[in-house]
């Protein structure tokens, strides 16, 4: 468990983080397999959120100063655990220019890799026969200003590398989230077998010794807190929701606030996600 200097939020401010509608969307899918609809809820609720709810209000390339190049060894991906539950997890990543993600998979996952700062580019495969390690393919691009979502689906582009062309804060929600049994994340190397077919051979990756990483405290608005309320205190269900429009969520955060981030060591446990 780490530590944490998340802010607590006033009731004023519960009512008016961005935060509540991505509790009340985790709330009315929890447990359930998110369908391509409920995947662009949660992309709307990602491009309305406030980057300063969750502590990241500025770019993240004042986080890398304090790190040296020692013996050619790359600058950390730096991650910080939000929250996570039996259903869903959340995690900021941020990740130096020219970091890389190494390819890893998504056992009967969703979720979203939203761009809060930067610039990324990935490639996505397909299992063909996860048996034979056999997978296909299936596309690769990047994101900006118009697409800063990058959908993670159980049945197609579910193994996938992710690297950053600039310093980038990234906000990741997964649902269900990695576990070390039955959703361990895995990570692959692919070589070509059929270049007409796009098909590849994945193989378990013999060393990903480039894929360095650090953590940081979270310091944005104390997530579990407005979680609980939304589940006492605040209709989340299509049954129990008043009528549209009878109720607006100002989709603006709390006064930007100075923010002093503590670096932990390195832990051999992250996982690229």
């Amino acid at each position: 468990m780490f530590r944490s200097s998340s802010r607590s939020p006033s009731l004023e401010q519960m009512q008016k983080s961005s935060l509540l509608s991505l509790c009340t969307f985790l709330l009315e899918t929890k447990g359930q397999p998110l369908s391509e609809e409920d995947l662009q809820k949660l992309e709307n609720c990602c491009l309305s959120l406030n980057p300063d709810d969750i502590g990241c209000s500025e770019p993240p390339s004042d986080l890398w100063r304090r790190y040296t190049k020692a013996a050619g060894k790359p600058l950390p991906v730096i991650w910080t655990e939000v929250f996570e539950d039996a259903n869903f997890s959340l995690t900021i990543f941020r990740m130096p220019k020219n970091s890389l993600l190494p390819l890893h998979d998504h056992k009967g996952m969703s979720g979203i890799n939203h761009v809060i700062h930067g610039k990324l580019w990935y490639e996505a495969f397909t299992w063909v026969s996860e048996k034979d390690g056999i997978c296909r393919f299936e596309k690769s691009g990047e994101t900006n200003n118009s697409e800063r979502c990058i959908k993670t689906v159980p049945d197609a582009g579910n193994i996938h590398m992710i690297g950053a062309l600039e310093d980038t804060t990234v906000f990741q929600i997964l649902c269900p989230p990695y576990d070390n049994y039955q959703r361990p994340c895995d990570y692959y190397e692919v070589s070509p077998v059929d270049s007409e077919k796009k098909l590849f051979r994945a193989q378990p990756a013999r060393s990903v010794d480039y894929y360095v990483c650090d953590s940081i405290q979270y310091t944005g608005l104390d997530f579990r807190e407005i979680y609980n309320f939304v589940q006492t205190d605040f209709p989340h269900t299509e049954r129990d929701r008043p009528p549209e429009n009878s109720m607006k969520i100002d989709g603006c955060g709390p006064d930007s606030i100075d923010i002093d981030m503590e670096i932990y060591p390195p832990s051999d446990s992250v996982r690229a996600r």
